[in-house]
């Protein structure tokens, strides 16, 4: 009895959703099944990863089924207290509904909807914030330190941490950065070498597919000096010369807008500021003590763990 109706609601199913180009021509006629929420999950504006949540859902709740997207990953249902919406098949009993599985529609060579072949991308993931849980970023950036000296170069970072709510999560923020630098004059050059590291706790806002990261952590400068006699060619010794650390308090702020890659994952570009509370470094040609401040550009991979 319960293959007969799961058979029954996959075909129900089947024969209820269009493709795009049908949903332009005509919309999918409605219809009316049960299913019922098999884990927490939220109720969606639309099916997609950026929609708004407009509802907290527990498991057990029975639901009625009104359709479902074209990719055969969401649900449009109705709650017991008339609110109608999106969720996730993958959050529902019919996630495991081998009938249903997969299922989406395409036309026909007569121009009729039919089912198409079982989809290997069967839960098109939601973002992190809507399924709540951990998230990972990685991420590589070019990068200049503004207000010391010329000094550019690359770095990489790692942030991570979990959704209380769907806009806010706590994590956390590492980073690395190398820079370089010459300055010369008629008498000398200078060569700086720099790396900043960065730790601290974050937390991120998300909204739409716009998301920032906020972050107040240890912040450490660790710079080393050359000084060459440009008529000698000879390496100077000075007070400057050789290698110093400093550490001190850092914040970074860093604004992102977000791309969908695949069923899980999310591509992010963003450009980044930060600052160390530091005195500065007074070896810095022209500079004169101050503090350090980053600008950068880059790209992460947004993935839930």
């Amino acid at each position: 009895m319960v293959k007969s109706r799961s058979l029954a609601l996959a075909l129900t199913l089947g024969a209820g959703v269009g493709s795009y180009r049908s949903l332009v021509a005509a919309p999918i006629q409605e219809f009316t099944s049960r299913a019922e929420v098999s884990k927490p999950t939220r109720l969606w504006t639309e099916p997609t990863k950026f929609g708004e949540a407009i509802a907290a859902l527990e498991p057990g709740l029975k639901i009625q089924v009104r359709n479902y997207s074209t990719s055969g990953s969401w649900l449009k249902v109705v709650t017991p207290a008339g609110r109608e919406g999106w969720v996730p098949v993958r959050h529902t009993n019919l996630g495991d509904n081998r009938e249903y599985k997969g299922k989406t529609v395409k036309l026909g060579s007569d121009g009729k909807r039919m089912p198409a072949s079982v989809d290997p991308v069967v839960d098109a993931a939601i973002s992190p914030a809507e399924s709540g849980g951990k998230y990972v970023s990685g991420s590589v950036e070019y990068a200049n330190q503004i207000s010391v000296g010329k000094a550019h170069g690359f770095g990489m970072g790692l942030t991570g941490g979990y959704f209380l709510k769907p806009v806010f999560a706590p994590g956390l923020w590492v980073s690395f950065n190398r820079f370089s630098e010459t300055v010369a004059d008629a008498s000398y050059s200078v060569k700086r070498s720099a790396q900043r590291y960065f730790v601290g706790p974050n937390a991120r806002f998300q909204k739409g597919h716009f998301a920032a990261d906020v972050s107040i952590g240890v912040d450490i400068i660790k710079s080393s000096f050359t000084i060459k006699d440009l008529i000698t060619g000879g390496v100077v010794n000075t007070a400057c010369s050789g290698s110093s650390s400093e550490s001190s308090i850092g914040f970074n702020i860093r604004p992102s807008y977000r791309f969908p890659m695949g069923a899980t994952t999310l591509l992010e570009l963003y450009t980044a500021y930060g600052i160390g509370l530091h005195g500065g470094d007074s070896c810095v040609p022209n500079e004169k003590g101050s503090a350090p401040q980053q600008m950068s550009l880059g790209v992460a991979i947004h993935t839930p763990l």
